[in-house]
């Protein structure tokens, strides 16, 4: 569309940050997805079995991971270390397929040992792909070209862009074959809100992802300041900067920023000090609850930031109020203020901005990732319904953490005065609490109270209250199952996310959670009653229910 107005860039900018919360995708158990074949490889989940040698460097994991998938049949298959995990003494190692040299979009393998080197589980979505890569390839400067092209007529604006070729991939167009493309990154050198990844063909050119990710690249500006035992710098920038004022946490590497025109982020040389009293109490309270869910992950799950890596972590307070809050998959989260829905932004929630912080964190690890923002590759439904329940479920026990007593109807959001649903009884909201009753829209919208992915988030995040409330079955009462202490559950969850891939469906998800609990158990932490409570939760609630998804 090519009107001009503020307007329409707004609702431009929210749908690109929006897209970030349905970080999704698809895959099997054992075999590929007959609905979702286009990104699809080999699903397998190893806790027996395992080598026995010793896994305490990265070098041993990729020897031990390579033998792993020639004992699947998947002997052609090279890997590449993508990023290491640690929590609680255990290392997890997620590889990234390659194919004649290049990185293979989605597919990854992840193995996990202990302290000693001891091999606890492998999962993976590895299949050894047969296309081989073209003679003839568009060269660099003809992708960056292309892909400038398509940013700024998707993005309707008239500064330059800088458009970077960062590699090769091959993006899946089956189990077995695929497609080499150039990754190319498209920023501003406006300063406006352009940041966007696109995979052309490398050898014809043609975009066949693109994914909005907004970044903004001017450096930190530190002013003294102090907010509790929080080291904060308030500042205030000019309209013609294009926004208000801006918070930062020097300490946990955490910025603020309030826009008054979403067109542009404001730029370094309009800023200037004020006092801490003038800036906004949504705005405090939702830096706050950024730093909550910062510490949470650090002294909880042993997590710095949103990307492992101590990364900044950037807020955005938007102008106007449209729906409620988004993640765009990486370092922003975006909040909107309050009204005739919220009485006050969205950020004031901290089950919300940990909801957001989550997205990330899934980004981060490529899950539900890759393919989440084109749809081309992806089933948002699916994939959604288990990116939004992870974000529920870790949203809401960052918050219980904090809570002396924990909300007995784990409602979502209420502390911005509208609640999304309770996790207690999500069908008071027409959100499924079973795999048994997964509801199907008769068309996919971005409207969350119709859109099935995001009403389908009900499954997990029932499951999770279940799990803290605790069940009877199996010879224990509801009190032994009861998972009550929330870092554990935490722990859990957070564990199992990172077992997961960027396809993953639901009996996928059953069987990282039980990694994860073999796993807690193993330490310590639960008792074989919460495990076989586990168990029960995922057989009731019907995540575990393989054969439904096929």
């Amino acid at each position: 569309m090519k009107d001009k107005s503020r307007t329409i860039k707004i609702i431009g900018l929210i749908l690109a940050l929006m897209a970030g919360l349905g970080i999704s995708s698809l895959l099997m158990r054992s075999g590929s997805s007959k609905d979702n074949a286009a990104a699809a490889g080999s699903y397998f989940c190893l806790t027996e079995g395992l080598p026995q040698a010793a896994v305490l460097a990265e070098d041993d994991a990729l020897d031990v991971m390579t033998q792993i998938l020639a004992d699947q049949g998947e002997e052609n298959v090279t890997l590449r270390l993508a990023r290491k995990d640690q929590i609680d003494g255990d290392t997890f190692y997620r590889f990234t397929q390659l194919h004649q040299e290049y990185p293979v979009l989605g597919r990854s393998a992840v193995l996990t040992a202990d302290s000693s080197g001891k091999l606890l589980a492998a999962t993976g979505n590895i299949t050894a792909l047969t296309s081989t890569a073209p003679e003839k390839t568009i060269d660099t400067d003809q992708a960056a070209q292309k892909a400038a092209n398509q940013a700024v007529q998707n993005d309707d604006i008239k500064d330059m862009v800088k458009s970077v070729p960062t590699e090769l991939v091959w993006v899946p167009s089956s189990s077995h074959e695929a497609e080499l493309c150039w990754n190319v990154a498209i920023t501003s050198t406006e300063n406006s809100l352009v940041n966007r990844s696109l995979f052309l063909s490398a050898s014809n050119g043609k975009v066949l992802v693109d994914v909005n990710l907004n970044s903004y690249f001017s450096s930190s500006v530190t002013l003294p300041g102090v907010n509790g035992d929080t080291e904060i710098t308030a500042e205030e920038v000019s309209q013609e900067g294009g926004g208000t004022y801006a918070l930062y946490d020097d300490t946990r590497g955490i910025q603020l920023l309030e826009l008054s025109a979403v067109t542009q982020f404001p730029s370094e040389e309009h800023r200037k000090k004020v006092s801490q009293s003038d800036s906004d109490p949504d705005a405090v309270t939702t830096m706050k609850n950024l730093e909550l869910t910062y510490d949470f992950y650090q002294e909880v799950l042993g997590r710095s930031s949103w990307d492992g890596q101590g990364s900044r972590l950037t807020g955005l307070l938007l102008p106007f109020a449209a729906d409620q809050a988004s993640s765009n998959a990486g370092e922003y989260l975006a909040f909107t203020p309050g009204d005739e829905t919220y009485t006050s932004g969205t950020g004031t929630a901290l089950d919300t901005v940990a909801h957001e912080f989550a997205h990330s964190v899934m980004y981060s690890q490529h899950v539900f990732a890759e393919e989440a923002a084109s749809g081309a590759f992806a089933d948002t439904a699916l994939g959604n319904a288990i990116s939004e329940g992870y974000a529920d479920v870790l949203g809401n026990l960052v918050e219980a953490y904090y809570d002396e007593t924990v909300d007995p109807d784990w409602q979502l959001g209420e502390d911005s005065g509208h609640s999304k649903y309770s996790m207690k009884n999500p069908t008071e909201s027409l959100i499924p609490d079973s795999k048994k009753k997964y509801y199907v829209a008769s068309a996919l919208d971005f409207d969350e109270d119709t859109e099935d992915g995001y009403r389908n988030a009900g499954i997990l995040s029932y499951g999770a209250y279940l799990m803290w409330h605790g069940t009877s079955g199996e010879g224990y009462t509801a009190q032994e199952t009861a998972i009550t202490d929330i870092s554990v559950l935490a722990k859990l969850w957070y564990r199992s996310l990172l077992y997961l891939h960027s396809d993953a469906d639901f009996s996928q998800v059953a069987d990282a959670l039980t990694c994860a609990s073999r796993d807690l158990v193993r330490q310590g932490l639960l008792t074989d009653a919460q495990v076989a409570g586990v168990q029960t939760v995922l057989g009731d609630s019907g995540i575990s229910l393989y054969a439904a998804e096929k």
